[in-house]
């Protein structure tokens, strides 16, 4: 049984670095399919960056590599395991050239000209905040000082630098175009670099229903944790408290002006003193022309998470906690007042690209909460909470009962947020049946099977090792191939902006009209690094893509997977007698059936489970 394994995995190996390298694709084109597969040319071999460098240095004679052969095994004799591992470790990181600039090497072929011209993505910056279609709503980020002294203090001071003119100020008048926004959003230049407690935001958008604004982040304090860069992990601290509710009520302050009284925010003592829409929150969410305020909600409990993968924390004061990759991503959403609920579902505060509605997103500083996951939970998972006198969060020592938030004025937020159209709306050609008939109906289902891909036309492979630059090609072979054999929706989130303007995926989505749908996507991933190096990498963009693509569309669609133009399915996935799911495998070594699997809300019909290499 093992051989018969083996030569299986020799097979599956060989067939598909055939198949990857372009061998089994058809030199002619079927006359019975519309597809364009007479423009897959084999695929060229990934040009490493090494090759690409300068060709002064000479190979060496074969007597000296014999020679440093020799050195080296005679060397490995005298070495001791300590010093043997250091060595290696030391010649990993030289080979896969971690500390390279992003996109060395990169200059992605074109296969396809649009319009017969090279299809470079455009920025359209505006220059200055008097040519922005809205200069009252420019969006804005106020950096507030931080003083991580005041951590130390129990019970937690009230903000001693919260003050209007000790805020700096950033504009962004570059993004004014709604369908522009992911790749006008500040992303790369983020200012949670200097505000850390300000959500790193790679996207945001209304819910098809009209009640939420939801917001995609991801957690900066994860793209640098190396031994050396203790001091950036201190620095960032704050973003892991952004994924930690904090329970908060209403009061009012007397101004001393009679009639005048303002609405602030108090810590309160336990989550049954809080408002019931502040028992588990973290942000302030304010909606403009109107001024009207509502508290964040959670897309899911963090620590909840956590404690039901049985991590030993959520997070570690001296560790970015770079492999639990559910805290790799800020998920959360801001309810939208109820009488503009139905002109957010609708869309039709969105005039000539660009929003009429705003918000601005103030977030709850506090220090977070290190330690084991269950010594805070929320209240519906109190009876998992820990009973260790040593493990459990005191809110009333640790906050004290009465600290009263800063006023908005006074606080570091992100300001002018655009509330641009529902996903639908925006991106894919909109039907009247697409649409809910009221805000209270459930999304309209438009596609049955869909994949997400995040994709570029020239990248480079972690460490910065190899360039690679047929993205086109591959991804117009990954789409025809995906199909045929069943999908009947694609999302492109096209990353080539991240690595270079010189080409990019849209011309190949348009040979797809109606069945691809393409969101340009140039935001970096923030660590390219290897996995098994200090500092190991973060696929921040990547991440924030698949989030993005699962929460605008999914509710649209009956199934949703996300892969990469890697990866393909070895047989249909759709059967013509029964459109549902019913099997989706990439060169299965083992296979779990599931069957009668049902929740409150819904039965899933039996599926399988595949283990591959």
């Amino acid at each position: 049984m093992f051989c018969l394994v083996i030569v299986y995995v020799g097979i599956v190996i060989t067939v598909t670095r055939i198949h990857m390298q372009g061998d089994l694709i058809p030199t002619t084109t079927p006359q019975t399919t519309p597809l364009p597969l007479r423009l897959l040319q084999p695929l060229q071999p990934p040009v490493s960056v090494q090759a690409m460098a300068s060709n002064t240095d000479t190979a060496k004679s074969l007597k000296t590599r014999l020679t440093d052969a020799k050195e080296k095994r005679d060397k490995e004799k005298v070495e001791t395991k300590e010093e043997r591992v250091q060595r290696k470790n030391n010649i990993f990181a030289q080979n896969r050239n971690i500390d390279k600039k992003l996109g060395v090497g990169v200059e992605p072929a074109v296969l396809i000209l649009q319009g017969g011209q090279n299809p470079v993505i455009v920025n359209n910056v505006a220059a200055t905040v008097d040519e922005h279609p809205t200069p009252e709503y420019v969006l804005k980020a106020y950096l507030e000082p931080l003083n991580f002294d005041e951590w130390e203090t129990q019970p937690l001071p009230i903000r001693t630098k919260a003050h209007a003119d000790q805020l700096t100020e950033i504009s962004y008048p570059r993004l004014h175009s709604c369908s522009k926004l992911t790749e006008q959003f500040p992303v790369d230049d983020t200012p949670t670099d200097a505000d850390p407690f300000l959500p790193w935001i790679h996207d945001v958008f209304p819910t098809a229903d009209g009640k939420y604004i939801q917001f995609i982040a991801q957690n900066k304090r994860r793209c640098k944790t190396g031994k050396d860069e203790t001091d950036i992990l201190q620095h960032m601290a704050p973003q892991a408290a952004l994924f930690q509710h904090v329970h908060v009520k209403r009061v009012e302050i007397d101004n001393g002006v009679a009639d005048n009284n303002s609405t602030r925010y108090k810590i309160s003592e336990t989550h049954e003193d809080a408002d019931p829409d502040g028992v588990t929150t973290r942000f302030i969410c304010r909606f403009k022309p109107s001024m009207e305020e509502t508290l964040s909600e959670f897309n899911f409990d963090y620590d909840w998470t956590a404690y039901r993968k049985r991590y030993k924390a959520t997070f570690s004061k001296d560790d970015g906690n770079i492999y639990s990759i559910h805290t790799s991503q800020l998920i959360f959403r801001c309810p939208v007042p109820k009488h503009l609920q139905e002109t957010v579902r609708q869309g039709t505060s969105v005039k000539d690209d660009w929003a009429s509605l705003f918000m601005d997103l103030i977030p709850i500083r506090t220090p977070p909460r290190f330690g084991v996951p269950h010594q805070y939970f929320a209240p519906w998972y109190r009876e998992f909470e820990s009973t260790d006198p040593a493990e459990k969060f005191y809110p009333n020592v640790t906050w004290g009962s009465n600290h009263v938030l800063p006023k908005i004025e006074d606080s570091g937020r992100w300001e002018n947020i655009p509330i641009c159209k529902p996903s639908l709306l925006q991106y894919e050609r909109q039907d009247v049946k697409d649409l809910p008939t009221k805000v209270d109906d459930p999304p309209q289902k438009k596609h049955k099977l869909v994949s997400c891909i995040w994709a570029s036309a020239g990248y480079t492979t972690r460490g910065e090792r190899f360039a690679v630059n047929d993205g086109q090609r591959r991804l117009l072979e990954w789409i025809t191939y995906n199909k045929l054999i069943g999908f009947d929706h694609i999302y492109v989130y096209d990353n080539s902006g991240a690595f270079s303007n010189s080409s990019s995926l849209k011309p190949i989505a348009d040979l797809f009209p109606g069945e691809v749908t393409y969101i340009y996507w140039p935001s970096q991933v923030c660590n390219n690094h290897p996995n098994n190096v200090d500092s190991p990498g973060e696929r921040s963009s990547q991440y924030a893509a698949e989030s993005s693509c699962r929460l605008r569309f999914g509710p649209h669609v009956d199934w949703i997977g996300q892969c990469t133009y890697k990866a393909f399915a070895d047989k249909p996935i759709i059967t013509s007698a029964s459109p549902q799911l019913t099997h989706l495998y990439i060169f299965p070594l083992l296979q779990l059936t599931l069957t009668n699997i049902s929740f409150p809300w819904a039965t899933i019909p039996p599926f399988s489970l595949y283990w591959t290499f």
